[in-house]
């Protein structure tokens, strides 16, 4: 994802966060960034990154300023080959380019604005026949309203992804960013994609996407099955026991 901070009438800091796989070669120290208004930069990896962050993945961080050419809405995007091989929702992935982009509105009239930080890392595993959930984590200190949904995933020139189909029994709550996928039934690698909304005072201030990845497994610990207890009728100052 894509985040941004105001840090000046026109300027803005971005903070971009990808996850790789170790030892592959998508490891990136230096990566291109494209702030909607003609010009291109190419940025180094942060100091401490890439970061081990769980299983065999880790984080990278990088960070730059830019002063955009006045108010007006800008598509900062990042576009980078490619995606891993055998996504189950995406044909033949391996050549399909990963893309996401985050929307900055400079608008004086709604004051500075601040995009929502994703606290929780999209590292994550579900199980077969189990249900699975994911929520971000969004925190905005501006404290504008975030609107969640779920969108397909983008590809080659920030186009839908020929083929792409959205998981089955997957949604969202729009209000608190949670993602439940009721019993995914395949295993494998599943891609989606999460946008994030802001708004203040009823107007459209910025959004940001995340694209993500969840590793479906059969897993060996699952929970039991209880049976219901029968409604039980107990006085006030007296105990009920039961296993």
């Amino acid at each position: 994802e894509i985040a941004f901070k105001q840090i000046g009438v026109n300027q803005y800091e971005i903070t971009l966060i990808t996850y790789t796989r170790i030892e592959t070669e998508a490891d990136r120290p230096i990566i291109e960034i494209n702030w909607g208004d003609g010009t291109i930069d190419s940025l180094e990896r942060s100091p401490g990154f890439p970061e081990f962050i769980a299983y065999d993945i880790n984080k990278n961080e990088y960070k730059s300023t830019h002063t955009f050419p006045g108010p007006g809405t800008y598509k900062v995007y990042l576009e980078d080959p490619n995606r891993n091989a055998a996504i189950n929702n995406i044909p033949n992935s391996v050549n399909v380019p990963f893309y996401i982009e985050t929307q900055i509105i400079i608008n004086p009239f709604l004051g500075k604005n601040n995009s929502p930080i994703l606290l929780n890392p999209p590292i994550e595993e579900a199980c077969v026949n189990a249900i699975f959930q994911h929520n971000p984590s969004a925190f905005d200190e501006d404290g504008d309203s975030l609107i969640f949904s779920l969108i397909e995933a983008n590809g080659l020139d920030g186009k839908p992804i020929p083929g792409y189909t959205s998981p089955t029994g997957m949604s969202m709550n729009t209000e608190t960013g949670t993602l439940i996928w009721d019993k995914p039934t395949n295993q494998g690698e599943f891609n989606l994609a999460i946008l994030i909304k802001e708004y203040r005072n009823g107007f459209l201030i910025g959004s940001m996407i995340r694209d993500m990845q969840v590793t479906v497994k059969d897993c060996e610990n699952t929970p039991p099955e209880i049976e219901p207890i029968q409604d039980i009728c107990v006085e006030a100052g007296t105990f009920l026991n039961f296993k």
